[in-house]
């Protein structure tokens, strides 16, 4: 589906013009899925295509999900009733994989059917390449699964538990973050208690070996990266930083003081999708700077992000709570348009990017026509001027 930015605006008119379509503005909506103890959350490239987990707290074990339409609809896959835990997905939403309760299934039919795959251990988060043929999961260990031996452990230090990992588009780089657990050792009959705390590791070959991480010890409980894994991001208990260079140099976030639980990151890992104390935050500008996003009060327990950050989706739930799962669209950019005598200038803000100017004479029309003019940059907005004429011509954004 493609997204229009705004109804168009009629170049007949004077003055400058600021038509916005307010179906598209900064929103939560709840989704037709059932109420239930959700758990985690994925979704394709574009943000249309959903795939959402649950558990269930009396019994049972909980189903599956999957949307083909942004989550209007919902249809429950043939996935086994289980504990399911984390879920992750290609960019397409083809290839799927899903954990918990000591099992592991995947799919490559886009959840039509799975399988179930020898299971190391339950993982507690679960990631993919683009491509879905690289895949890994985080438990007691970090593993990735390999077409000819299964799911190999790395050489990834022993924690209880691993509590998140990401990766790159190509499954090069990795990030997992780490809790602090407590070890008990019995010397000349008395017990020996120590904590083990937790920290934050990186991998530049596909999860094979790993990197300890510059940055304070203690429960890191979500990470994510950019596509191609320079921009990584950690958060936790009171933890909260961001690299720029793929682990290289850290910087810490200068947010309030609160328990992270979930995070996700756009392509480009400016746009970023956090939640904690029962609310999600946003970010543009790669972490610096983050603002609440509105989202109602519920015990979010997932977050996933298109591409280009435009659209995120998050569930609520978890072993001990009902919830929902919501879907949010970004705001949209105003078009302006400001005539002269022969001229209009046309006008909206450079960091809509990835937007297109489109125009047609007639409004009823599907006709829609791509200008191909390059716009400049003036006041941080993109312009284009073109030439005014007796005829009516309307103009919108567009992003394909």
């Amino acid at each position: 589906m493609k997204i229009r930015s705004l109804l168009p605006a009629l170049t007949a008119l004077g003055g400058v013009i600021h038509v916005v379509d307010l179906a598209f503005a900064q929103s939560w909506v709840a989704t037709s899925a059932p109420v239930t103890n959700w758990t985690g959350v994925a979704c394709s490239a574009d943000g249309i295509k959903l795939v959402a987990v649950s558990t269930t707290s009396s019994g049972g074990g909980g189903p599956i999900y999957t949307s083909a339409d942004s989550g209007v609809t919902w249809t429950a896959t043939s996935a086994p009733l289980h504990y399911w835990t984390c879920v992750a997905s290609s960019s397409d939403r083809t290839r799927l994989i899903a954990g918990g309760g000591g099992r592991i299934y995947t799919s490559m039919d886009s959840g039509a059917t799975w399988i179930e795959s020898d299971s190391p251990g339950g993982f507690y988060s679960v990631a993919s390449s683009s491509d879905g043929t690289k895949l890994f999961g985080a438990s007691s260990y970090l593993y990735t699964l390999t077409p000819a031996d299964g799911w190999l452990a790395s050489d990834s230090p022993l924690y209880f538990p691993w509590t998140s990992i990401a990766c790159s588009a190509d499954g090069n780089r990795l990030i997992a973050g780490s809790q602090t657990y407590g070890t008990a050792t019995i010397i000349d009959g008395t017990a020996i208690t120590r904590d083990i705390p937790g920290s934050l590791w990186t991998s530049t070959d596909s999860g094979l070996t790993w990197q300890f991480q510059n940055v304070p010890l203690g429960n890191w409980s979500c990470v994510g990266s950019s596509a191609d894994g320079s921009r990584l991001v950690g958060m936790g208990g009171g933890l909260a930083y961001r690299s720029e260079d793929s682990g290289t140099n850290w910087s810490k976030i200068l947010v309030p003081v609160r328990t992270w639980t979930a995070l996700a990151s756009s392509a480009d890992g400016t746009k970023l999708v956090a939640v904690a104390s029962k609310q999600i935050f946003l970010s543009s500008d790669a972490g610096i700077t983050w603002t609440n996003s509105g989202a109602p009060r519920a015990d979010w327990t997932s977050v996933a992000s298109s591409a280009d950050g435009s659209k995120v989706v998050a569930v609520a739930g978890g072993n001990n709570a009902v919830g929902r799962i919501y879907t949010w669209r970004a705001a949209l950019p105003a078009l302006s348009i400001t005539l002269s005598a022969n001229t209009a200038l046309i006008s909206w803000p450079a960091s809509a990017t990835g937007f297109g100017l489109q125009e047609n004479p007639d409004l009823n029309s599907k006709n829609w026509t791509d200008l191909t003019s390059t716009p400049t940059v003036t006041n941080q907005q993109n312009q284009l001027m073109v030439s005014t004429s007796n005829s009516a011509r309307f103009y919108r954004l567009n992003r394909p």
